[in-house]
């Protein structure tokens, strides 16, 4: 059987600095809203519920003052700004709009191999999906979404998309939307149609096709 290709990776890779985990781990808590909004951090804290130095974070905290998360206030400290309902309901717009320019990239240049990996994916969801895994069919669903949008000839496209998905990840994760919330049956038969499109090399439609998809994840909210 496939093994479905690790979409978690873009969101927490296997290998990673002390910074890098720093950044994952205040990511997550402001993203939850763990560390709600005008929350202040404390550097100390977290370097002792990590086991790590301050410098880490510091530096991970630098990153996300970067990423529109935090505010540092001079002799205060880092305060959260967090991500509001209507925040991700804007990143939800962008996603849409990203992958479906991803999937336009990739329609004409991804090569054989990816798109029969794509439709063993499409297997896989549907094999999950008639056994009533709503957990398994949603990993193969946006490892789907990732072979597409890693597929495609723009790495700022890339870079972006990553970011988006976990903010979206996270989310859903705290709001318990990404499983039967889902509507998996409706997403498995976007995800054929999708993989036809781009089958056929028809950049145009794989690209409406998959922002259309990802517009229904709007009225999740």
């Amino acid at each position: 059987m496939t093994v479905i290709p690790n979409f978690f990776s873009d969101i927490v890779p296997e290998k990673t600095s002390l910074s890098d985990q720093a950044y994952r781990y205040i990511q997550r808590k402001i993203v939850v809203a763990e560390y709600p909004p005008l929350f202040m951090l404390n550097e100390i804290e977290i370097a002792k519920e990590l086991g790590i130095s301050r410098t880490p974070v510091r530096e991970a905290i630098k990153r996300l003052e970067n990423d529109g998360l935090l505010c540092l206030k001079p002799n205060c400290g880092a305060e959260v700004i967090g991500l509001s309902k209507e925040e991700m309901y804007n990143i939800l717009i962008i996603r849409a709009f990203l992958e479906g320019l991803a999937a336009k990239l990739a329609a004409t240049t991804m090569d054989n191999k990816t798109r029969a990996l794509l439709q063993e994916i499409i297997d896989l969801q549907q094999f999950y999906y008639e056994r009533n895994d709503p957990e398994q069919c949603w990993k193969a669903g946006n490892a789907f979404h990732s072979v597409i949008y890693n597929s495609c000839s723009s790495r700022h496209v890339i870079t972006l998309l990553r970011t988006y998905h976990t903010y979206i990840y996270l989310w859903m994760e705290k709001n318990m939307m990404k499983r039967n919330d889902q509507h998996p049956k409706e997403a498995l038969e976007a995800h054929k149609t999708i993989l036809s499109a781009i089958n056929a090399k028809d950049a145009e439609l794989s690209q409406r096709l998959m922002s259309e998809h990802l517009e229904q994840t709007f009225y999740s909210l």
